[in-house]
């Protein structure tokens, strides 16, 4: 992207010390993603150690940006800054341990240019599966899908995960009232969506 070219996408990243992940999604968001964008790292402390590492590559990279969260600590109001800052009119969310999903960003696009207002990506269809995190909560996180999916009818079968793209104001919408620590919010946006 060059200075001054409104982005297609504006891609969050919120981070906590994600020093080490977030060396290697920078490289993997500029070979696979080919429209033009803008990703915002936004962190909450000015010592966060993924600072550096998004100095370091914002010579090679235009689109990169840092945010400071000034809106309190945590992933939901870390988006909210980057809804804030964000220069295209379509959002995604993806987290910065999560290489998998930016394999799909295309794909959303793809829907959201059809007419989608929001996407959310699945672990449990097609194949899918989710990884890490302990036995409980994959329980947790599958029971909840079900019920959501089968017994309220939700069109999503996988609202709990982090991994979203939606048009920037649908964002204000939702009245997020989740806590501000945790995922809890990309539940609540499936479910307001």
């Amino acid at each position: 992207m060059t200075t001054g070219e409104q982005p297609t996408l504006t891609i969050l990243v919120p981070v906590r010390n994600e020093e080490m992940n977030l060396c290697v999604m920078l490289r993997i968001f500029r070979t696979m993603i080919d429209c033009t964008h803008e990703v915002l790292v936004i962190h909450d402390t000015e010592d966060d150690k993924s600072i550096p590492v998004v100095r370091a590559a914002q010579a090679g990279y235009a689109g990169l940006r840092l945010v400071h969260n000034k809106l309190g600590c945590g992933v939901v109001n870390a988006v909210r800054a980057g809804v804030a800052e964000a220069k295209s009119d379509i959002v995604g969310i993806l987290c910065a341990d999560d290489a998998g999903p930016v394999l799909v960003i295309e794909d959303m696009l793809a829907l959201m240019r059809e007419g989608c207002d929001f996407v959310s990506v699945t672990r449990y269809a097609h194949g899918g599966r989710r990884l890490g995190g302990s036995l409980v909560s994959g329980v947790l996180s599958r029971a909840a899908n079900w019920i959501f999916h089968y017994v309220i009818g939700s069109p999503f079968t996988d609202a709990t995960t982090g991994v979203k793209m939606f048009r920037r104001n649908l964002f204000e919408k939702f009245h997020l009232e989740s806590r501000p620590i945790g995922w809890a919010f990309a539940f609540e946006m499936a479910i307001k969506a």
